[in-house]
């Protein structure tokens, strides 16, 4: 379907900018990488190939954007629902839940393309290690975590706990060797013996 003039009109730059965003993930998420075009993009934006290149590049740099939005956890979400403020597991459960949301969001988007060979597995890596960092500062800043850890310790423990859930969760969503269930429990249970058990030991091992 050709794009209209009117179709085109102008538009607040942020409100175009996430138009074309929204416009390219529906793209990629109903196609595979090597199938999808700027123009097809555009068109679907009801925008011109030439305004989606002005704000994202090239089709590279639209889906590294588009798989970027995915895995953020939105601002707006509170990680600490009203009402577990004082149950520490409750707490757990729910900064678990924002985890496998943030991954399940995702869906396939960046395996599709690196299956077909268009990005090096880092240039996906780096996108998640962004998502991944703003998480536990996020957690660091909101989640009430007992006062006597050691916060820099806790910090590289989290990181490496954000690792062993993107395994889990690629179990759960690509394997299907794990039930949603099954992993939200596997990666409960581990998080709190992170901050009951593993923290503190890597604490008394430098004294």
């Amino acid at each position: 379907m050709a794009v209209t003039k009117k179709q085109r009109q102008r538009l607040d730059p942020d409100l175009r900018r996430s138009q074309i965003l929204d416009a390219a993930t529906s793209v990629f998420r109903e196609n595979e990488y090597s199938a999808v075009s700027l123009d097809l993009i555009a068109e679907r934006a009801g925008a011109t190939r030439g305004l989606v290149h002005h704000y994202f590049g090239t089709k590279r740099d639209l889906f590294l954007a588009v798989v970027e939005d995915a895995v953020r956890v939105p601002d707006e979400l509170d990680l600490i629902p009203e009402g577990t403020s004082g149950d520490f597991s409750a707490v757990v459960k729910s900064s678990v839940a924002a985890w496998m949301s943030m991954i399940q969001a995702a869906g396939g988007l960046w395996l599709g393309a690196a299956s077909g060979g268009a990005f090096a597995e880092t240039d996906l890596d780096a996108v998640m290690v962004r998502a991944r960092d703003d998480l536990v500062d996020r957690m660091l800043d909101e989640v009430p975590f007992p006062g006597d850890l050691d916060r820099g310790l806790l910090r590289s423990a989290l990181r490496c706990y954000a690792a062993t859930a993107r395994v889990a969760t690629e179990e759960w969503l690509v394997h299907r060797t794990l039930s949603e269930t099954e992993t939200a429990a596997f990666l409960e249970s581990t998080f709190m013996a992170m901050i009951e058990t593993v923290v503190p030991a890597m604490a008394d091992a430098e004294s």
